[in-house]
């Protein structure tokens, strides 16, 4: 009945000197972590061998198209570039040229499940990398279009890659430099998530070449370190990790040195849990070691340290911030997950490599493990917005001699791209995780184009981005017709006249999403009820809803409200009362909005808070709502205020930018890569040059008309990151 696939992916090895891993896994010349081994130039030269073209184990072309696209996406996160050439070397020796070859001379493969090994040659002095190389086994069979049973060549290189500059593995599951790598057609699916890199990938390479502020930490981004210890020393071995409380997406772990101590960096400033957990299993700590008696987690070879996991809890981190947070552990684990599967045709196959979930739909989740069957229903849970767990799934028992749990997870149309974790209960109040073992990549699937270059997908996605649910029949073809009408208008040249004609052909519907009486009365709404209630910041912006919220609030109020079908109308209305008789008892809000407050002080307040005079008709019809007064009357000056003219022209230009990038890009405008509100500033004060002062305009053509001459949702259609939400640029 089940089926057991465990391919371990590659065991890094390096030459002329023996190198320990640290925190953040990191690679330093000797166990006292004093030189850091990494690239001393910012421009790297790669050779292809020619060996790679006509490999008989590569299968599905474009082999050089892969190889650039995995050096693309660590000079895209790392900052610095590669230049690639072509050599007719095929062997990986020390020979100053930074090979990728298909060999087996001078490295040793066990097996063909052991797809690839990298070397790294460097100055045990200075730590400087003076050559590095790539050799993939001949006798493993690689696939570039997703062939079944091979290796996804690219995810391949981009794990190998990691290595090649500075690199060691990592605990979280999700992550690209996770020692493991799945086959494809293991779950029915394409392996494809080692060719996307976690942000657990992307803040190891920038903690090796990012540059850094005056205090120490990364340009713009906070830094979490501290101590764990264990009845007063030192905890060896802990993986520590961190996960986004607004999003539940895990950002970055660290395994603690023998003093116990941890460092995780580039973290985008924000409210953070922190868990520590042993590594007895789906990642060992006998898989983080090179091997080397100088490691310093040599010592994770002959003994993984065991402790409980422990949720140690929440801390905020602030940009070119340094916060401490010390842990301490203790005690046995008894609850332990070891594998993570899903169905597999008719049978169940389980490893140590993450599940993708597709965004929109339900995906069966095994997990296996010691004792996991003494977990209850109620013990197995998701600790982010976009995934519940389908109530009536769950199913645990014994197979095999092996405990498991069974389960559903859904995932929201809204969910963003990432790592996600299992979160498990026993009935005895023992905790564990699967940490970023589930994983909305960006893309899921292998296309020979990018699916949004088809009329049914962009339409259909449009539906799924700004209303949050499916289209319907009528909706949908009345987009893809008027859509279509435009493409037949622009031409089928290959040109660039046409390219960008096809663009704007695209935003022009895309557009039209946000000016929907849908969209308008739902996600624009709840826009404005923040932007009424709550004082703007800079650190998180509580003037504008974060990603997350946003959805929250917005699914909320569209929960089965489809226009002109059925009774919308009512249905909107009745979720409309019901969610802003609840926003206005969220503590946050009577913490600004004590409910001892006058009618007059309550009205006067809110319209201070909105930028608006206290004196004039927006007044005195909040005050006429607030009637009577308590929840129901606090909900409907509320909304009165937000739902008002002068409020949805004068916020219309930051709420449309702001849309742009909950939409396109399914993040806060100052999340990676961006890590500040510099680009969300750029297109606002753009916007605002073209349209001048909103509230003069009165039409939804006049306000829309600026963003048209901004050019601003086609940049978002064409843009790189939106685009390899789908597949490649």
């Amino acid at each position: 009945m089940h089926k057991r696939l465990l391919t371990p992916f590659i065991t890094f090895v390096l030459f002329f000197s023996a190198v320990p891993a640290h925190p953040y896994t990191l690679m330093y010349t000797d166990a006292s972590a004093a030189i850091q081994i990494k690239w001393a130039t910012t421009t790297i030269p790669i050779a292809i061998s020619a060996s790679m073209s006509s490999a008989p184990n590569i299968m599905g072309g474009d082999v050089e198209g892969a190889v650039r696209r995995a050096l693309r996406r660590w000079s895209d996160a790392g900052g610095f570039q590669f230049t690639v050439t072509t050599s007719a070397v095929q062997n990986t020796a020390q020979d100053n040229v930074n090979l990728i070859s298909v060999t087996n001379t001078g490295v040793t493969f066990s097996d063909q499940n052991n797809p690839g090994r990298a070397r790294v040659f460097f100055d045990p002095n200075t730590g400087r990398i003076q050559e590095a190389d790539i050799a993939l086994n001949p006798a493993s069979q690689f696939s570039t279009d997703g062939t079944a049973n091979t290796f996804d060549l690219e995810a391949t290189l981009t794990h190998e890659i990691g290595h090649m500059l500075g690199l060691e593995h990592s605990a979280v599951i999700g992550a690209t430099m996770q020692p493991q790598q799945g086959a494809n057609n293991f779950i029915s699916q394409y392996s494809l998530t080692s060719r996307t890199l976690s942000e657990d990938d992307r803040s190891g390479i920038r903690a090796i070449y990012a540059p850094r502020s005056s205090a120490g930490t990364l340009t713009n981004t906070g830094t979490l370190t501290g101590t764990v210890t264990n009845g007063g020393g030192g905890q060896f071995g802990a993986h520590v990790w961190a996960e986004n409380v607004e999003t539940g997406k895990v950002f970055a772990g660290n395994i603690s040195i023998t003093s116990g101590t941890y460092r995780i960096e580039n973290i985008t400033a924000g409210q953070y849990r922190v868990i520590v957990e042993p590594l007895d299993g789906p990642v060992l700590g006998t898989q983080i070691p090179t091997g080397s008696t100088r490691s310093a987690y040599a010592g994770l070879l002959q003994n993984t340290p065991t402790f409980r996991t422990t949720e140690a809890g929440s801390v905020g981190i602030a940009a070119n911030t340094i916060s401490t947070f010390n842990v301490s552990v203790g005690g046995t684990q008894s609850l332990n997950p070891r594998f993570i599967g899903a169905p597999n045709g008719s049978s169940i196959s389980y490893s140590t490599v993450p599940v993708p979930l597709a965004p929109g739909a339900a995906k069966t989740i095994y997990i296996f493990g010691d004792t996991v069957n003494q977990v209850p229903e109620s013990g197995v849970s998701l600790t982010s917005p976009f995934m519940s767990v389908v109530a009536g799934s769950y199913l645990g028992g014994v197979a095999g001699g092996m405990p498991y749990v069974k389960f559903d997870v859904a995932t929201t149309f809204s969910a963003p791209p990432g790592e996600y974790s299992i979160r498990l209960q026993s009935n005895a109040g023992e905790v564990a995780y699967v940490t970023g073992g589930l994983t909305v990549d960006l893309a899921n699937n292998a296309p020979v184009v990018n699916p949004l270059d088809t009329v049914d997908f962009f339409v259909r996605q449009q539906y799924r981005d700004f209303l949050n649910r499916e289209p319907d029949d009528a909706g949908f073809q009345f987009w893809k017709t008027t859509l279509e009408g435009y493409l037949r208008d622009c031409g089928a040249a290959d040109n660039a006249q046409a390219a960008t004609c096809r663009a704007r052909a695209r935003s022009s519907v895309s557009e039209a999403f946000f000016v929907s009486v849908e969209f308008q009365q739902t996600g624009y709404l709840v826009y404005r009820l923040y932007r009424t209630a709550f004082l703007e910041s800079s650190r998180p912006p509580r003037g504008m809803p974060r990603y997350a919220e946003f959805i929250r609030d917005t699914q909320i109020i569209g929960a089965g409200v489809i226009v002109n079908q059925g009774n919308w109308q009512q249905q909107l209305e009745s979720n409309t009362a019901a969610f802003l008789n609840n926003f206005v008892q969220r503590a946050e809000f009577t913490l600004l909005y004590p409910t001892a407050m006058t009618s007059e002080g309550y009205v006067n307040a809110l319209l201070t808070n909105a930028r608006l005079p206290t004196t004039g008709p927006e007044r005195d019809a909040a005050l006429n709502a607030y009637g009577s007064g308590g929840a129901d009357g606090r909900a409907r000056a509320l909304r009165s205020i937000a739902e008002s003219d002068l409020v949805f022209r004068k916020e219309f230009n930051q709420a449309f930018v702001l849309m742009q990038y909950f939409g396109y890009l399914r993040r806060n405008p100052n999340d990676a890569p961006d890590n500040d509100f510099a680009g969300y500033d750029f297109w606002l004060t753009k916007l605002n040059n073209e349209s001048g002062d909103t509230t003069r305009l009165t039409t939804i053509d006049q306000l829309l008309a600026p963003t048209k001459r901004a050019q601003m949702v086609e940049a978002f259609v064409v843009t790189g990151e939106y685009r390899r939400r789908f597949g490649t640029e």
